[in-house]
This record gives structure tokens, sequence and C-alpha cells, in this order.
């Protein structure tokens, strides 16, 4: 065999040896590999540096990794993982500041007159004390709409017991009016004179049964034996324009002496 080819094969040794030992050294400290050759051997031994060739070697230093190659194509996207679980709630963030105050609106419309259909309901009391026996007494008081009304309506009183009829369909506890009536309800009375109580007028007119567009005045007699009685009337109003809608009730109640 002549030296070329020994020399060879222990180049191929070592190149074998060497892939086994790139390995470990890859994995023990850098990517760089040295070496020192036997250049009258041919053997190769693996060092730490070529600093520890000995005289009649050579050192040599090589890479464990190659030049990168091209960039491969883009593989297919995977499947979509499973949702994960819903995280904590985050910290409450901090109050914003407070905006600036609008301006002032415009004042709104002075109702002069009851709105069309509008209703407006109230309560009334008349009360007195006798002391005449079987002498006539009389207690007085006004009712006044919250509102003034375009024209003055048409009263219908319903003593305690009586059936309203039917331009008041209400009762003592809900009352109603038809359009164009003012319905008075009494709901209480005692010792009071026997007749059409409590009269209902216009005030100032005098006149019963009548109103005005501002309200009415209500009248009761009362009358009993002894010296010492007290007498009274007590109930609803309402008062409606055109159709039945509501608004808000205004109440009202009266007293003599």
């Amino acid at each position: 065999m002549s030296r070329w080819s020994g020399i060879r094969s222990h180049v191929t040794i070592a190149t074998l040896v060497i892939g086994l030992v790139v390995v470990t050294a890859d994995r023990a400290r850098a990517d760089v590999i040295s070496a020192c050759y036997s250049k009258s051997t041919g053997s190769v031994r693996i060092v730490v540096s070529i600093g520890a060739c000995k005289s009649g070697e050579v050192g040599i230093t090589w890479n464990s990794d190659g030049a990168p190659g091209p960039t491969g194509p883009a593989g297919p996207a995977g499947p979509a993982g499973a949702t994960g679980a819903q995280g904590p709630p985050g910290e409450q963030g901090i109050q914003g500041i407070q905006g600036v105050q609008g301006v002032a609106g415009p004042p709104g419309p002075f109702v002069t007159t009851l709105p069309s259909g509008q209703t407006l309901r109230g309560t009334f009391g008349l009360y007195g004390h006798g002391n005449t026996d079987n002498g006539l007494e009389a207690a007085s008081g006004d009712i006044s709409f919250a509102f003034p009304l375009a024209s003055a309506p048409t009263p219908i009183v319903i003593q305690f017991g009586d059936t309203p009829p039917a331009s008041c369909p209400g009762t003592a506890s809900e009352p109603e009016a038809s359009p164009g009536f003012l319905c008075i309800y009494e709901n209480r009375a005692q010792n009071q004179r026997a007749g059409n109580y409590p009269t209902v007028s216009a005030p100032g007119s005098g006149f019963s049964p009548s109103a005005s567009r501002f309200g009415a005045t209500l009248i009761v007699q009362g009358q009993a034996a002894g010296t010492d009685w007290f007498y009274w009337s007590e109930g609803t109003w309402a008062v409606t324009l055109r159709d039945r809608r509501r608004i808000d009730p205004f109440s009202v109640q009266l007293f003599t002496t």
C-alpha cells in the first residue's frame, strides 16, 4: 500500500472521528473545532486549541455549523387551539373627571288656562257649629281651580247616597266629570238641612247652581235639636274640558267657624 493510500485511510478515519467529536465538542462549548494534523503519519487529533499541537503537527480549525441554507417555504397553518379559560377581571379604572355643566334651558311656557281635554280634581270640606235649638246655621267655602278654564263649566252636586248622573261618571273616591261639567261628590254629611245642599254658585253671583272659570262657592246649612251641635259636608270634585285626559289633582280643605 502506498504512502498516499495510508494517508487517505488515516484522514478517512480521522474524519469519522471528527464527525463523532464534532457533536461532543459542539455540545460542550463553542461552534469552533480545533485539531492537530500530523504531517508524518497523517493522523488528526482533536485538541482544545491549536496551541496544543506538537512539533511536526499542523493546527487546523473548522466550524461545526455550515453556511445557512435558503429559507424553506411556509408550512400549512395548524388547527385552531381550544379556547382558553376566561381570565380574572381587571382592576377597576380610575373615575373620569366630571364634565362641564350644561347651559340652562329656556323657561317653559306659563299655562294661563287649563289645556284642552285635561281634568282637574280636588276635595272640599264645609264645617259649622250650631248653638240654637233647631236654628239654621250656614257654612260656606270656595273651591279654586289650579288653572283657569277657557269657559265656565256646568256644576252638578251629587248628594251623599245619591246615584251620579251620566254627566258625572265617577264616584267620591274616583271623581270624574264629562267635558264641560263640574261634578261635586258628597261622601260625608252630618246634621245637614234637608234640601239641595250643598249649593254651588259662581263666586259673588249668589245664583245656584253656577260656577265660574276660576272655581265655585259651596254653601251648606245645618239644623239640629239642642244648643250645641256640629254639622258638616265633605267630598271631592272634578272638572273636565273636551276629553278626559288627566293631570295631577289639586286639593283644598275649607273650614268655617
